[in-house]
């Protein structure tokens, strides 16, 4: 399992917590009316939008995360949403497939996101997935990011970047 760590491609995925309700996934960023964030603060895995900028959690071994704080993208950040979709498994099919699937279908909102294919590209894809724990609460998106291959800060988007 990947986790938040970067691992080499094809392992995907840090999973998410199943407290629904609780203040854990509160959005306390601030955006402005397009929705772009414009003042950090707490971002919900709930509450993540494409084009969203976030930093990697403190806890850069939790394998289940509620939140991570959320900053604009023209400032320095670890990651960026680029797809988010949801899976139809009638039932859990366990970790490893949601990773595997995660992993295949954010390949393929890739470069149409960032203008480059990602076998050429410098950034690296990650997921946020269900967890069994979600699972039960209902929880079915994948939230794709990018980040630095070489775990670098980005800056800016990565939208139509070409990195």
């Amino acid at each position: 399992m990947r986790g938040i760590v970067r691992a080499a491609a094809g392992a995907v995925g840090i999973g998410v917590a199943a407290f629904a309700g609780t203040g854990a996934f509160d959005d306390n960023t601030t955006r402005d009316e397009s929705g772009a964030i414009v003042e950090s603060g707490g971002l919900g895995a709930f509450q993540m939008q494409v084009g969203d900028c976030f930093n990697d959690p403190e806890d850069l071994t939790a394998e289940l995360i509620a939140s991570v704080e959320g900053v604009p993208c023209h400032q320095p950040h670890d990651n960026e949403v680029f797809a988010e979709f949801d899976v139809t498994y009638s039932t859990f099919p366990g970790q490893d497939e949601v990773y595997t699937d995660a992993w295949w279908r954010c390949y393929d909102h890739f470069e149409r996101w960032v203008g480059n294919d990602w076998e050429s590209s410098s950034l690296e894809i990650s997921a946020l997935t269900p967890s069994d724990a979600s699972w039960a609460e209902g929880d079915r998106e994948i939230t794709c990011f990018v980040y630095d291959a070489s775990l670098q800060k980005l800056t800016g988007t990565t939208r139509g970047s070409g990195l």
